[in-house]
């Protein structure tokens, strides 16, 4: 199967992205990254020969980022694309094995079981059911492929026939949700999701957790949580999303965010784009924001 490897990149720094590019190589997948660094700040990290770059200029968010690698790969002849983030750790023939579960021609998107990097900890996969509540499914080893409805892009694998079926990524996120939103159209559009616990994989998720009581909540940048919160409420707004889902989503972004603002260490640049956020997210407004 020709597959590529499409890798998004933002201010990349350390040797991560050059070892992800390097297994990938190894597993003779054709990788691009997708540089959204801006341009006045140089990328600082060497990529196998072999690679390619698109060098962007500037922050055009994670869906455009992925949809200009997908159209790139498509025009190379591809038949399946892997999505990494920057900071994405797996070992060689990684995608071997997961592209053993996907036919060429046929629909579908199958993920690993992703781990925290620095605490180990298994980040969930969801199934909705038929009410939308979500509900979270944890990777259970030698049980086979377990169907899901969503799951994280990041080192998951679809066919380019899933594309022709659902669509493309929503640029109107521009970064939180865009996943998962696709996730919900492609199972709306009968293409299915699936777990593959034999694959594993570690990421970052957030700039660090921290344990609230029972909670463990992850802590992000201004941006990041502006982007959290007002795409919560955009999902009340796209048809395919399950109302209950969506409901739950704001509020958990609402009180998320709360919650973490103690130990944020720029408290009032967080509750700037908390506010903001809940104010675009009412009236509606998508795409890249600018509010600092």
């Amino acid at each position: 199967m020709n597959a590529w490897a499409v890798i998004v990149a933002y201010n990349p720094s350390g040797p991560g992205l050059s070892l992800l590019a390097e297994k990938l190589h190894m597993d003779s997948v054709h990788v691009l990254v997708v540089d959204n660094t801006p341009d006045l700040e140089a990328p600082e990290y060497l990529l196998p020969a072999s690679c390619n770059r698109l060098q962007l200029g500037r922050n055009a968010g994670i869906a455009a980022a992925q949809n200009l690698g997908i159209a790139f790969a498509r025009q190379q002849g591809a038949e399946a694309i892997v999505f990494f983030d920057q900071d994405s750790v797996i070992v060689e023939g990684y995608v071997p094995s997961l592209l053993r579960h996907l036919r060429p021609t046929e629909p579908g998107v199958v993920g690993p079981a992703c781990f925290d990097l620095e605490h180990g900890f298994e980040y969930p996969s969801f199934r909705l059911d038929g009410w939308g509540w979500a509900h979270k499914v944890y990777s259970h080893p030698g049980s086979g492929l377990q169907p899901v409805d969503m799951m994280i892009s990041s080192g998951s694998a679809t066919t380019v026939a899933t594309f022709d079926v659902a669509g493309t990524m929503d640029e109107d996120f521009f970064i939180d949700y865009v996943d998962l939103e696709w996730c919900i159209r492609c199972r709306r559009h009968g293409v299915p999701i699936h777990l593959v616990p034999e694959c594993t994989m570690t990421h970052s998720i957030g700039q660090c957790s921290v344990d609230i009581g029972p909670l463990k909540a992850f802590l992000h940048s201004p941006a990041r949580s502006y982007y959290r919160v007002r795409n919560a409420f955009l999902l009340l707004r796209c048809r395919h999303v399950p109302r209950l889902f969506a409901i739950k989503e704001i509020a958990a972004a609402l009180v998320h965010h709360l919650l973490v603002l103690p130990q944020a260490t720029s408290r009032s640049a967080h509750m700037r784009a908390y506010l903001s956020g809940i104010s675009d997210g009412l009236r509606g407004v998508s795409g890249p924001k600018i509010y600092l």
